[in-house]
């Protein structure tokens, strides 16, 4: 059995991938990497993943603000549940990150 590489199912991050399509740009690699292996986003989007639409838009900049409801979308359409929501879900995402983080790096000294 392979070790676990992310967070998220296969078959689930091609469908991750071709829903950020809507998200701008720049965000997109923040989203991936938070998704994916559990690794801390800017603020904006910290804040966006924690429901805290207050804190959101004071750290949004013009695009990002432009930007949220295909954010909010996006989450609600593609991204696993668990990965958002409140600061507890937010939190327990990262720290599962942590940990898959740690057994890729025992993985890759072996």
């Amino acid at each position: 059995m392979s070790p676990r590489t992310s967070l998220v199912a296969p078959d689930m991050d091609n469908r991750i991938e071709n829903g950020l399509r809507a998200v701008p740009a720049g965000l997109r690699e923040g989203l991936l990497l938070y998704l994916r292996v559990g690794i801390r986003p800017g603020s904006f989007l910290c804040a966006v993943l924690q429901n805290d639409l207050v804190d959101a838009c004071r750290r949004a900049d013009p695009v990002s603000a432009w930007g949220l409801q295909a954010i909010v979308s996006f989450l609600d359409n593609f991204a696993p549940a668990p990965s958002y929501g409140s600061p507890a879900a937010f939190e327990a995402w990262l720290e599962s990150g942590r940990d898959l983080r740690r057994s890729l790096e025992e993985a890759s000294s072996c």
